[in-house]
């Protein structure tokens, strides 16, 4: 009887982001923001991109996302929870791997962070009426 070992795998390339650019600014809440990167290869059935998700503060916007898509939208409400005025947040995605139930390893290089702005309108003044 022969003893099956696992077949070890390279590590991927670093995912290249794709949308937004480094730096672009969103001026209105109301606009979606689709994070976009490109495919690093065909992933396995226990393979997933993580992507992380910050305020440039260092604020923590939620857990974080695993996806097997190279896109994902972020949510109305977490841009909303940064504040008002201006916020800036931060973004990376990298490869993991599931090697128990809830237990990831890394499973490549992460891509650089990169970063956007979401300004919200200022409001504009109620004109009122001169007699």
């Amino acid at each position: 009887i022969l003893n099956a070992t696992a077949t070890a795998t390279a590590p991927y390339a670093s995912p290249a982001l794709l949308y937004p650019p480094d730096g672009m600014v969103f001026s209105d809440a109301e606009a979606p923001v689709l994070l976009q990167w490109a495919s690093v290869s065909l992933l396995r059935d226990n393979e997933w991109y993580e992507l992380s998700l910050l305020l440039s503060s260092g604020d923590v916007l939620s857990d974080t996302i695993r996806t097997r898509t190279t896109a994902w939208r972020v949510p109305r409400d977490w841009l909303e929870r940064a504040g008002g005025g201006r916020s800036q947040f931060e973004w990376r995605v990298q490869v993991v791997r599931e090697v128990a139930e809830d237990v990831y390893e890394e499973a490549g290089a992460s891509s650089p962070v990169r970063s956007f702005v979401l300004l919200e309108p200022t409001p504009l003044p109620t004109p009122t009426s001169t007699p």
